[in-house]
């Protein structure tokens, strides 16, 4: 019940409804982070193992997202199995989730997206964020 909690206020703290289950399409058009991972079904149905993956993802998350947005770019929650993008009129890209997958994806609605797959440390996170937005 904890583990359920916790994920849920990730939810909240992102500010995201869940789409429906399945597959989720998308045009990019600025700077946004989408935290990928298991839905709220599927966060009642996994292992003890996964347990401490969803609270470090659920934690680490939480502690990105004020830079995040002191930084004006959005976030989302996606637990869809199917992750389509769509960048420009010729350029796309699909991601595949497993249902124990977590990651983030970086976007600016301009370049090529950056995928880090698997729970980052907020540390590492930063880093990346920084790099990808060239963020000073």
């Amino acid at each position: 019940m904890k583990l359920h909690c916790l994920f849920l206020s990730l939810l909240l703290l992102l500010a995201v409804t869940l789409p429906a289950q399945g597959q989720y399409r998308r045009i990019l058009t600025g700077k946004e982070v989408y935290f990928f991972g298991p839905s709220i079904e599927e966060v009642d149905t996994l292992k003890d193992y996964t347990a401490e993956a969803i609270n470090d993802f659920s934690d680490y998350t939480g502690r990105i997202v004020p830079f995040l947005r002191r930084h004006d770019i959005k976030t989302s929650y996606l637990s869809e199995r199917k992750i389509e993008f769509q960048i420009d009129s010729i350029r796309a890209f699909i991601v595949y989730r497993d249902s124990v997958d977590f990651g983030t994806i970086l976007t600016d609605g301009k370049k090529e997206p950056k995928i880090l797959k698997f729970v980052l440390t907020d540390v590492e996170l930063k880093e990346e964020i920084q790099k990808y937005y060239n963020i000073k």
